[in-house]
């Protein structure tokens, strides 16, 4: 489905990335070891169309990404491969249902469908009963979680998420709802995130 080959990006003349190789299969989850934040930020923003590699190739289902139309691209941010990582994609003022509802409502769901999406995804993740919470009143693993569960509610091909202390404190949770979320035929790309800034060379892929 997705395939980087040699990628680099660089800035200011320095790699924020440099040689990435990866392969990313439909409906498995990977986790990521190695980059620094700012280089995952330019990961993620690249596999999403936001960003274009100085260097390599990045194919999506055959496709040179960059053969992609502006609009293909866009349709893929909003239903495709959606990024949690993005500071904007989750709206701490709103509830977590107001989050889905959202994010259903930019995917171009008709409404008719959205009470019975929320309602699976919230099932399928066992978050039912902070439905109803903001932003604040969530425990860090909650808002994960419900990070998760707006991301998936459109049922994209991939998730694109990033976390650090999580995957000691509260991981094995996460893990589960990982593997509940590729039950339902998504790809999880999942990184842990060192607080150092970092050549930007994936160190470790992992299979989960």
């Amino acid at each position: 489905m997705i395939q980087l080959k040699d990628l680099s990006l660089i800035k200011d003349n320095d790699y924020l990335l440099k040689n990435i190789n990866l392969s990313v299969d439909e409906n498995e989850v990977y986790l990521l070891k190695g980059l620094g934040i700012e280089n995952l930020k330019a990961l993620y923003g690249l596999l999403e169309g936001r960003l274009i590699p100085s260097e390599g190739d990045y194919f999506f289902e055959g496709r040179k990404f960059y053969q992609l139309s502006n609009l293909e691209k866009a349709f893929m941010r909003k239903n495709t491969i959606i990024n949690l990582l993005d500071s904007a994609f989750y709206n701490g003022e709103f509830t977590v249902q107001k989050n889905l509802q959202q994010q259903l409502k930019r995917s171009g769901l008709y409404p008719t469908k959205w009470k019975a999406l929320i309602n699976e995804t919230l099932s399928q993740l066992e978050i039912q009963t902070i439905a109803d919470k903001k932003g604040d009143e969530l425990t860090p693993l909650q808002l994960m979680k419900a990070k998760i569960a707006k991301g998936a509610v459109v049922k994209p091909k991939v998730l694109l998420i990033a976390a650090g202390e999580y995957l000691t404190d509260g991981g094995q949770q996460l893990k589960g709802i990982l593997l509940e979320i590729k039950k339902k035929g998504i790809s999880v790309i999942y990184a842990e995130i060192k607080n150092m800034q970092c050549i930007g060379e994936l160190i470790e892929v992992i299979m989960l």
